[in-house]
């Protein structure tokens, strides 16, 4: 994928457990199925969710990734997004914590993006896992509080 930023490339470097994230060659994150120190260990594989072309203030683009397991324990995995610059660093946020359900929705605004996480019944045994919506604004994840919404599948952010 071309960028601002110059290519990206998702590199595998061994089937279904070890790949590497480069910006013109250069590695970014590497992942490891077989490193236990490897937070991406249980879902080493890197796939692009979503591309923004419009600006994430201070970045001129930003790149949403989906980390994916071998498996099917989790229908998706941990996601994480990846501003870019056209003349300095590349940033990488905090993993979000996900394990399917419903997929995510995203909102691309001037200045921020909001990945909302609808929340359900577990797959297995009882009970709701509550949705959750995230805000990444001026090069920081952050999770927005919540208070209980009507209907099962949901929370509302608080205004």
């Amino acid at each position: 994928m071309h960028t601002v930023a110059g290519e990206i490339r998702i590199v595998e470097l061994e089937r279904n457990c070890r790949y590497e994230v480069t910006i013109n060659g250069k590695r970014l994150i590497a992942t490891d199925c077989g490193d236990e120190q490897d937070p991406n260990a249980g879902a080493p594989r890197p796939e692009i969710l979503v591309y923004s072309r419009l600006p994430a203030k201070p970045f001129s683009q930003v790149v949403i990734f989906q980390q994916q397991m071998a498996g099917n324990a989790c229908d998706g995995g941990p996601l994480w997004l990846l501003g870019l610059r056209t003349d300095g660093p590349a940033s990488r946020s905090t993993n979000i914590d996900f394990c399917g359900g419903a997929q995510p929705s995203i909102t691309v605004e001037q200045d921020r993006i909001v990945i909302s996480i609808p929340g359900g019944p577990r797959n297995r045994g009882e009970g709701v896992v509550p949705g959750e919506d995230w805000l990444y604004q001026n090069d920081e994840l952050t999770r927005l509080k919540h208070k209980r919404g009507p209907g099962l599948p949901g929370t509302s952010p608080l205004q």
